[in-house]
């Protein structure tokens, strides 16, 4: 369910602003089981007492709704780090960053506003309180195959909802398999609910990604090119002890077992390798 914490949607619709016990007790009686509440048309000075009494509207009603937040996207300051504890006692996820479009532009713009604030996000993230980096366009026309498969990694990796925004009926069968991935949809759903990060280079370079150690003591590493043409890497594996066995996700192939360095010769523009480190 969406609905709107001000007098309007942000598309002009009725919103919740003066009747939020009887809003929520309506969902509940509808058995909705998550709302998103927008932030358009309220004064933002009042976002955190606002916010504070719908979370409470939404308990009060018995039901466990999952609680969707749009706070932080509407706040000035480029780390957003003085709202996020608050956010996760009131809230289950929340948006924090640009709208995503159906581009690759703003896939990346996404996914480095992350990188760059990595520390700051993953020191939040827990279970029933996540960061959300907006909507799945896989399945559009906006992205490659390659573009997509990095956008569900790094989804995957940062414990983002993987929420889809597309049309099922017109998806090419790549998109239902990059979507329909367990070994990557098991990386974002791991049970200890730990965000992951950038740990190395910057946008419009090659960058790895990395969340870990998971709930059965592996990692999952992404390597992403986010340059404008073919690049590669070496995959430092002293994290893993130095030793470890690799699994390419996507490809749902062993590569072995490697000491100290993982070499990836190239990757295309815009393309990533998502791997299973296991430390032996």
């Amino acid at each position: 369910m969406y609905e709107d914490i001000g007098s309007e949607t942000c598309g002009g619709f009725p919103g919740s602003e003066g009747h939020f016990l009887e809003d929520a007790q309506t969902f509940a009686s509808w058995g909705v089981d998550a709302l998103k509440l927008d932030g358009c048309y309220y004064n933002p000075t009042d976002y955190q007492a606002g916010y504070t009494n719908y979370s409470s509207a939404l308990n009060a009603t018995g039901r466990p709704i999952l609680f969707s937040c749009s706070w932080p996207a509407y706040v000035d300051d480029p780390t957003k780090a003085l709202y996020y504890p608050y956010m996760a006692r009131i809230c289950n996820i929340w948006r924090n960053w640009d709208d995503i479009e159906d581009t690759y532009a703003s896939v990346a713009s996404i996914a480095n506003y992350w990188g760059d604030h990595s520390e700051v996000l993953m020191a939040i993230a827990q279970p029933g309180a996540f960061h959300d980096a907006d909507q799945l366009i896989i399945g559009n026309s906006g992205l490659s195959e390659a573009e997509s498969q990095t956008q569900m990694a790094i989804w995957a990796v940062i414990a983002s909802p993987l929420l889809m925004s597309n049309d099922l009926r017109k998806m090419p069968d790549w998109a239902r398999r990059i979507l329909l991935n367990k070994e990557v949809i098991a990386v974002n759903q791991d049970a200890l609910g730990r965000q992951g990060g950038r740990v190395l280079g910057g946008a419009g370079g090659v960058q790895v990604w990395r969340r870990g150690p998971l709930v059965d003591s592996t990692y999952a590493v992404v390597i992403w090119n986010d340059g404008p043409a073919p690049a590669g890497a070496d995959l430092d594996l002293r994290f893993a002890s130095g030793r470890a066995h690799l699994r390419d996700l996507f490809a749902g192939a062993d590569l072995g077992i490697f000491n100290n360095t993982f070499p990836v010769r190239s990757l295309s523009s815009h393309g990533s390798l998502m791997l299973k480190v296991t430390p032996v």
